[in-house]
């Protein structure tokens, strides 16, 4: 579910963000509410909430074909991704 919430909330702004920047997470902040049965569709929704700078917080929805089933915030930063890669490879 994590890694699901951290990607929606990436492709939420790829787009909107300059060429040379992405976002990386760096909180994660969701309350598992229920198990989904194996095979069933979940989908996940994010709503960037407030801007701060280079921060990011977006309020986060986890939903199956039935119920709710994760809800919480996920925080992440604006970042230069060729510096952000180049501190990562040393």
């Amino acid at each position: 579910m994590i890694a699901f919430i951290e990607n929606t909330a990436l492709k939420a702004v790829a787009e909107k963000l300059d060429d040379n920047k992405t976002t990386v997470g760096t909180k994660v902040d969701i309350r598992h509410l229920s198990p989904t049965p194996v095979g069933e569709k979940v989908t996940c929704s994010v709503e960037l909430t407030e801007v701060n700078g280079s921060q990011l917080t977006f309020d986060v929805t986890v939903e199956d074909e039935h119920t709710k089933i994760g809800e919480g915030t996920h925080v992440r930063y604006i970042v230069d991704e060729e510096k952000f890669m180049d501190k990562i490879e040393r």
